[in-house]
């Protein structure tokens, strides 16, 4: 079964280039540009089976999604990982990858997230 990935990022490049190595690995890509157009897509489509969030994005960031993901129990599950240049801003509890974000960490670290 392909596995489905969300990739939350305002950085259009890097969006990209996080779905093309992703999708290269033999996942199924979704992704928004913010954490409120997350949240919509979470609404409307089948659940992903990971969420890759940035913290610092417009509208709504990665912080105020995972506050606003609190409140629907189904998206609770849902396994993040979460990544940033400022380290400080990474809330307890989630694994964290440090911007600017190495292609081949991150598909290290969603290959171990989504085994488990």
């Amino acid at each position: 079964m392909v596995k489905k990935i969300l990739v939350v990022e305002d950085n259009e490049e890097l969006r990209m280039l996080m779905e093309i190595a992703l999708e290269s690995e033999g996942f199924r890509v979704e992704s928004a540009p913010n954490g409120l157009e997350a949240l919509n897509l979470l609404k409307e489509a089948s659940a992903p089976d990971l969420i890759l969030l940035d913290l610092m994005m417009p509208v709504m960031s990665g912080q105020e999604f995972i506050e606003s993901r609190k409140q629907l129990p189904e998206l609770n599950e849902i396994p993040l990982l979460v990544f940033s240049a400022a380290a400080e801003n990474v809330p307890k509890g989630f694994p964290f990858l440090r911007k600017p974000v190495d292609l081949h960490h991150l598909l290290s670290e969603v290959q171990s997230l989504i085994a488990s």
